[in-house]
Order: C-alpha cells, then structure tokens, then sequence
C-alpha cells in the first residue's frame, strides 16, 4: 500500500486546512498578547481586525465548495487584500498614528480598502441588515451635509474623514474592534 504524498500535501493545502492554521494562529497570537503584554493599541486592534477578515473570507468565501472559480478568485483578491492592509499596519502602524491630521495617499487607500473589506465581511458573516445600517451611515457622514434642516451636518473634507476613521483610535480601530481584540 502506497502512501500518494502529492494529493496528502494538497489536502493539507486546501483553503479548509488554510482557515484552521489562520484560527490557530489568531489563537496563538492572542495568547502570546495576553501574556506578554499589549502592543501598541492601534496596531494590536489591526492585526485582530486582519485575523477576522482573513477567517470571513475563507469560511464564507473559499471553503465553499460549490462556489464558483471566478468567485473564488474574487475572494483570493479580498484575501490579498486583507494581508497587504495587515503589512502595512505592521510595517507602518507608527507613522500612521503620527500622521494624525494629515493623512496621505496610502492611508486614503487603506481606508478606501479596509471600508469595502468591512462592508464585505458583515454581508458574507452577518447578512444584509447590518450591511444596509453600515452603508447609510456611511452615506450619511459623506452626504449629511446636502440633507435638508435639523439633520444636515456642516459636513467634512473625505481627507478629514480618513483621518478619523482610520489613522486614529476613534473609527474604525475604536471600541468595538478594541472590546473584540482583548
């Protein structure tokens, strides 16, 4: 009886088999935190939020396994997409901080990617209630300021909003990502 190690290696390969070792890892790095104390919040709350959006884009992306090749590789370009932001808060998470008030073209990309990641994820995890709160929300930060009478707001520059939903602790890394990163 022989043992084939080229399909064995190809099953421990498999997105299914990918999904765990991210589970495990997400695990392993909370832990190692919990006992050696927290990073710096901002980046800590990052790399939590990459762990999620990496798990809800194979769990309800890729290990489907009647999902279809040109969907399948639209989840592999959202999974690209997850780990070059978790590159990038890793490599860049002090200069990001330390550009509050200014943000430039990589954290204007950055929050354009990580808003579309988000919205993606709640749709794939949760469904489209929340999905459909998310967006007039958002419609109503970029768009408030054209509304008419007492729910208007002055309004914001799109540069004013990247900075503070993404280069500060008060968007999208504030309290819920914090309170699910602990």
């Amino acid at each position: 009886m022989e043992i084939n190690t080229k399909s064995g290696l190809r099953e421990y390969l498999s997105p299914f088999y990918i999904m765990n070792y991210i589970a495990f890892s997400m695990t392993f790095y909370h832990l190692y935190k919990a006992y050696f104390g927290v990073y710096q919040v901002w980046r800590h709350r990052g790399i939590h939020l990459v762990f999620i959006l990496l798990l809800a884009f194979f769990k309800k992306g890729l290990t489907i396994r009647d999902r279809s090749k040109l969907l399948k590789f639209y989840d592999l370009i959202l999974i690209v997409l997850s780990i070059l932001l978790g590159v990038n808060i890793v490599m860049n998470y002090l200069e990001i901080q330390l550009r509050g008030g200014i943000p430039n073209l990589l954290d204007l990309v950055s929050f354009i990617v990580v808003v579309y990641l988000i919205i993606d994820a709640s749709y794939r995890t949760i469904g489209l209630p929340l999905t459909i709160i998310t967006l007039t929300f958002l419609a109503y930060v970029l768009f408030g300021s054209h509304l008419p009478g007492d729910i208007s707001h002055p309004g914001y520059s799109f540069m004013r909003l990247v900075d503070i939903f993404w280069n500060s602790t008060e968007g999208i890394m504030g309290v819920p990502t914090g309170v699910s990163a602990v």
